[in-house]
């Protein structure tokens, strides 16, 4: 799948880091204990132009509530158990990632994992 295999340089080309980071930390107030909202629940509260970076394998949202060693934080990730799995991590500008893939600023990190 041609947008799942350019998924990062086309979301670089939709979204900046900011606006993620911005994204990112109104989920985090919205969903303060974590939550996996579906993006026809967030309505227009997602990236707009997201939606369409690869809409058959997603993206799919998942809001983690701060744990003991972990901040807070927001993923957001398109992909399938044949293709393996692409997306964001996004958490307060301190928030270092837990998959530790690159970095697009602080607390915002693309990551990868399986076939790609």
């Amino acid at each position: 799948m041609r947008s799942f295999d350019t998924l990062e340089p086309r979301a670089e080309k939709a979204v900046t880091p900011s606006e993620l980071q911005a994204w990112g930390n109104r989920m985090l107030s919205l969903y303060p204990t974590g939550a996996t909202p579906s993006l026809a629940e967030l309505d227009t509260n997602f990236p707009a132009k997201l939606r369409d970076i690869a809409p058959e394998l997603g993206p799919h949202i998942v809001v983690y509530a701060p744990q003991t060693d972990v901040l807070a934080n927001v993923i957001i990730y398109w992909g399938s158990g044949f293709l393996g799995h692409k997306g964001f991590e996004i958490g307060p500008t301190n928030f270092t990632g837990m998959r530790g893939h690159r970095a697009w600023t602080n607390g915002v990190y693309f990551w990868q994992d399986g076939q790609h």
